[in-house]
């Protein structure tokens, strides 16, 4: 299997990664819904999502996601794309966080 690459973000400040998330929701989904069932599929513990660098901060922010928020993460994805009309995707996730609750269990 191919090995995953995670997307490095560089920012020039905090705000500038704050303004990133808060912006940039159909990406954010999209890599959560991504990485997780990569992650799922590989049969790892943790999904990386992204790793952002922010310069005036000197610090590297990698945001994971552990096997236990899995389901979280996927419904608030699910929510995002139902308010989008991006049922395709819906039917994606859903299926995902039905496969990750079977195997929970």
């Amino acid at each position: 299997m191919a090995k995953r690459i995670i997307p490095h973000k560089v920012f020039k400040t905090k705000e500038d990664f704050h303004q990133f998330i808060k912006n940039e929701k159909e990406w954010m989904f999209t890599r959560i819904v991504d990485s997780i069932e990569s992650s799922f599929k590989a049969g790892n513990l943790e999904a990386c999502i992204f790793e952002a660098k922010i310069v005036d901060a000197g610090t590297v922010v990698t945001m994971n996601s552990p096997i236990e928020d899995w389901r979280q993460s996927l419904s608030l994805a699910l929510a995002w794309n139902e308010k989008q009309e991006r049922y395709e995707e819906c039917a994606k996730i859903q299926s995902l966080i039905r496969k990750i609750t079977e195997h929970l269990q």
